[in-house]
């Protein structure tokens, strides 16, 4: 084949996947609707491993456990680990996976955090940080959405599921 038509064949096959992506987004983003809950998790144990090196290097872990909240009462257990993935000026930068069981149920959510690059108890107070919410079971089964938390002052974390079924 020449190049020419080798160019062409290329361009012709980039716009159709150009033409289909805002269709496919708007399908994607139609399907079904969103159904938003709000959990508050507290009494976080946190269990550092300090992996190579002393101190914060990537590759260190963090587990944690702690109970679920909602309107005041206890509903469940949230389980998690985040791994270092390294400091980048005042803060660890971390990657993570986080269950929340509820009832019989749960929910699991991934992505991205940061501790204080002095600390190994909690996320950065006051910022919110935006998860991709990647499954769950249960009453959940299928769930996909955002998950976004804030570290409260007071060692809660408020959890805001934007569920999508």
């Amino acid at each position: 084949m020449s190049h020419a038509r080798r160019f062409a064949a290329l361009a012709t096959a980039a716009t159709a996947a150009i033409a289909a992506a805002p269709a496919t987004a708007a399908a994607y983003a139609g399907h079904g609707h969103a159904t938003t809950l709000r959990l508050t998790t507290g009494n976080i144990v946190v269990t550092p491993t300090d992996l190579g090196a002393p101190g914060k290097t990537p590759g260190d872990t963090y587990a944690y456990i702690g109970d679920v909240f909602q309107d005041g009462k206890t509903v469940g257990k949230v389980y998690g680990t985040h791994t270092s993935l390294g400091v980048v000026g005042d803060r660890e930068i971390l990657q993570g996976l986080i269950t929340f069981r509820i009832g019989r149920s749960e929910i699991m959510a991934g992505g991205m955090a940061a501790y204080p690059a002095d600390s190994q108890s909690g996320t950065v107070i006051d910022e919110p940080f935006k998860r991709p919410i990647i499954g769950g079971t249960g009453r959940y089964d299928g769930a996909r959405g955002t998950l976004t938390t804030v570290r409260n002052p007071d060692g809660t974390y408020s959890q805001r599921f934007r569920l999508l079924r």
